[in-house]
């Protein structure tokens, strides 16, 4: 009994530490954004993606996990399978490493979540959206054109935007899954803590601050909130609609429900109207990042991906192109400070340590 005692007290210990920046930031941007809507009055429900949250637990985290221990089995290299099973599975070492410091990031990134909703469900009573024509103005400048407009003849066909709506959409089976891989990488602890930190501070900063201060609306609802402006995207939003009869997209329906929930008071799962920046092109770099660091032939699919997203964001009427470039820069900006972070914080007891504690 004192022993299991000894080993809880020493992964608690370890799982803290692994954990205590990433845990500090998310409770800081919670403070920080419960003031904000006292002082705006609007709405923070922080219980936005609960139920979501844990039953997308049972369906990603539990196969990413065992996933993430298949991989590191086979990258060992292991003389004989029978043992290493029986010490790593039967034993549970592995999967409870994993699991251990993978707790605090499953019961703490739906609170993130669901301030980031409840925050960019109202951010236009915070600052209205302004922003777009200036967007408009920029992208026609640097491109010569409009950037949907240059990219219809190469992507305007009935099977190509299909294929990049599905892309789309699966974002967020990818984004989650990606994310509970990396939430119990214990073999790559300082790797993993800079990609904690990147993905937060992505949403943070990315999703939150600067959506706020650069408030906009994205190309496919510009004629909605710009009346009386001309509509460049009118000819795009027509052939999307008319693409949905042939093979029905998901992107129209969810733009539309997108539109009908704006003037809801009360925030909600996936409710909330911002372009600039694209977290869908943020986050899917990141992955690009981490995946570069994994192997080559990951960093080239991820790589693929990430083309496909800045594509779809622009084909499908989400985003403009200027989203996504930013996004790139901000993100490796990101990844650097987050790196200079965990270096200056490196840890004091590395997982071989603690792993020797358990057994």
């Amino acid at each position: 009994m004192l022993t299991f005692f000894t080993k809880l007290d020493h992964a608690i210990k370890f799982s803290w530490q692994e954990n205590r920046l990433i845990c500090f930031i998310i409770f800081l941007y919670i403070v920080l954004a419960m003031l904000t809507s006292t002082l705006f009055n609007f709405a923070i429900d922080l219980r936005i993606y609960h139920r979501t949250w844990w039953i997308s637990n049972l369906l990603f985290v539990v196969p990413a996990l065992l996933g993430a221990s298949v991989v590191g089995i086979i990258r060992s290299r292991p003389k004989s399978w029978t043992d290493l099973l029986q010490e790593h599975y039967l034993r549970g070492s592995i999967l409870s490493q994993r699991a251990v410091v993978a707790l605090p990031i499953i019961a703490l990134f739906p609170l993130l979540f669901s301030t980031f909703t409840s925050m960019k469900h109202s951010l236009f009573i915070i600052n209205p959206f302004l922003l777009d024509p200036y967007l408009i103005f920029i992208e026609q400048y640097v491109h010569g054109g409009q950037p949907w407009a240059l990219l219809h003849p190469f992507l305007g066909h009935h099977a190509v935007t299909f294929l990049l709506d599905i892309g789309y959409t699966a974002w967020f089976f990818v984004i989650f899954s990606v994310l509970t891989a990396v939430s119990g990488w214990i073999e790559r602890p300082l790797l993993r803590k800079q990609y904690l930190i990147s993905f937060a501070l992505c949403w943070i900063m990315l999703g939150t601050v600067f959506a706020t201060l650069f408030a906009s609306v994205g190309p496919c609802y510009y004629g909605h909130f710009f009346p009386t402006e001309p509509n460049p995207f009118h000819p795009l939003m027509e052939y999307l609609e008319i693409a949905s009869v042939s093979r029905p997209l998901i992107a129209p329906v969810a733009q539309e429900m997108l539109l009908t929930s704006y003037m809801d008071p009360e925030p909600g799962l996936g409710k909330g109207i911002s372009a600039f920046p694209s977290l869908h092109v943020a986050i899917t770099a990141l992955n690009t990042i981490v995946a570069w660091k994994i192997a080559r032939f990951v960093g080239i699919v991820a790589t693929a991906y990430l083309v496909l997203i800045m594509l779809g964001s622009v084909h499908l009427g989400w985003h403009y192109a200027v989203d996504g470039y930013f996004s790139v820069v901000a993100v490796m900006v990101i990844w650097k400070a987050s790196g200079m972070i965990v270096r200056t914080k490196a840890q004091r007891m590395p997982v071989a340590v603690w792993s020797r504690k358990l057994k």
